[in-house]
C-alpha cells in the first residue's frame, strides 16, 4: 500500500547509508515499480562513495556491462583518498597495534563505563608515548568517515578488519574538544555503523549517549536542537522496532518512554507526526503499558488533521467512537500496512 508507506517522510531524517536497507525492503515488497526504486538507489549511490554498489545498480538499470567513466574515475579517487588518509594516520594506526591496548570486553556484573575508562586511560597514555598530535587525531576522524562512506562500517566479528565503528570512538576519546561538532558527528557515525552492522546492544548504548549529549548541549539555536531530536527519533526506529530485540528487556517500554517524554513528544508533534504510527504500535502491543492509552488517544485526536493512518484510526474507532465494525475494518487495513 504505497499510500501508507512512510519512506518518503522518513528519508529526509536519515543518513543515506541507512536508506539502502529500507529501499531493499520496499523493492522486495514491490510497493513501488522496480525501475523507479533502482533509479532512486543509483541517484542516492552517486552521492556516496559506494562506487562498486553504484556500478552494479547502473548495470542493472541500463541492462549493460559497461559503466560510465565518471564512476571508474570516482573509484580511483576513493582508493587514492584511502591511501593518503591512511598515510596521515600511520603513526596513530601503529599505536593501535600496541599489545598493551586491549579493547574493552563486556564482563558480566562489571560496569561498561569502568572498562571504557580503563581503555581510554591506556589510549591517552599511549598517545603521549607515541607523540600523537591533534592533527593525527583529526586525520583519524577523516579516515573513519571515509571508511563509513565506502561501506566499511566496522568489524563483523571480533578480530576482523577495523572500520568506522572502531575508529570513531577512538577519535572521541583522543580529541581535545569532546564537545565539538566533529565529536558529535562521530557519535552519530558510530550509531549508524552499529545499526548497519546490526550490533543492537551497542546501538542502544549509542542512542542513550546521543540523547544525553543532545539534551545537555547548548546549540546556537533551538531549531538545531529540534532537528537533532528529530533525527534521533527516526534513527531509533531501526533499533526499537527490530524483531531481533523482542527478547531485550523493556525495549518497547524504552521507546514509549522516549516518545512520551515532553521534549520528544513536542518534537513529534512539531516535526514528524507520522511517528505516531510507531508510538501507537508500541503502546497497543505492550500489555504492560495500558496506562498510557489515555494519553495516546489524546495525542492522536490532537493530531487527527495532521496525520492519520489505519493504525491511529483503529485506536480512534475502538476507544473514542466505540465503533467496533469500523475498528474491525481498520484492523484488516493494519495487517496490510504492517505486513
Amino acid at each position: 500500500m504505497a499510500e501508507y508507506d512512510l519512506l518518503p517522510k522518513i528519508a529526509p531524517y536519515l543518513d543515506k547509508h541507512l536508506l539502502f536497507p529500507l529501499l531493499e525492503n520496499v523493492q522486495k515488497k514491490e510497493i513501488y515499480p522496480e525501475e523507479q526504486v533502482v533509479k532512486y538507489q543509483l541517484e542516492l549511490l552517486k552521492k556516496t562513495k559506494l562506487v562498486d554498489f553504484a556500478m552494479d545498480k547502473y548495470k542493472l538499470l541500463h541492462k549493460t556491462e559497461d559503466v560510465p567513466d565518471e564512476l571508474k574515475d570516482q573509484r580511483q579517487q576513493v582508493v587514492l583518498q584511502l591511501k593518503e588518509l591512511k598515510a596521515d594516520c600511520k603513526q596513530l594506526l601503529t599505536m593501535l597495534e600496541d599489545s598493551s591496548l586491549v579493547k574493552p570486553q563486556k564482563v558480566p556484573g562489571e560496569k561498561a563505563e569502568k572498562n571504557n575508562q580503563n581503555y581510554r586511560d591506556t589510549l591517552v597514555m599511549l598517545a603521549e608515548k607515541h607523540n600523537i598530535l591533534p592533527d593525527h587525531v583529526e586525520s583519524l576522524y577523516k579516515y573513519a568517515k571515509l571508511h563509513f562512506e565506502c561501506g566499511n562500517y566496522g568489524q563483523v566479528q571480533q578480530g576482523g578488519q577495523m572500520g568506522a565503528a572502531e575508529f570513531l570512538p577512538i577519535y572521541r576519546m583522543l580529541t581535545q574538544d569532546s564537545s565539538s561538532d566533529t565529536a558529535l558527528s562521530a557519535l552519530w557515525g558510530k550509531l549508524a555503523a552499529e545499526i548497519l552492522l546490526e550490533k543492537w546492544e551497542d546501538a542502544i548504548a549509542d542512542l542513550n549517549q546521543l540523547r544525553e549529549v543532545i539534551d545537555a548541549r547548548h546549540f546556537p539555536s533551538p531549531l538545531q536542537q529540534l532537528q537533532q531530536r528529530t533525527w534521533l527519533i527516526h534513527w531509533s526506529l531501526f533499533v526499537y522496532f527490530k524483531p531481533e530485540l523482542a527478547s531485550y528487556p523493556n525495549f518497547r517500554s524504552e521507546v514509549i518512554d522516549l516518545f512520551f517524554s515532553e521534549r520528544y513528544l513536542q518534537t513529534i508533534q512539531t516535526n514528524c507526526p507520522h511517528i505516531l504510527r510507531y508510538l501507537t504500535t508500541a503502546v497497543i502491543t505492550n500489555p504492560r503499558r495500558r496506562g498510557v492509552l489515555k494519553d495516546l488517544v489524546r495525542i492522536i485526536q490532537q493530531e487527527h488533521h495532521t496525520y492519520r493512518d489505519p493504525i491511529t484510526e483503529f485506536v480512534e474507532c475502538l476507544l473514542v467512537n466505540f465503533d467496533f465494525d469500523s475498528a474491525q475494518e481498520k484492523l484488516r487495513q493494519c495487517e496490510q500496512v504492517l505486513g
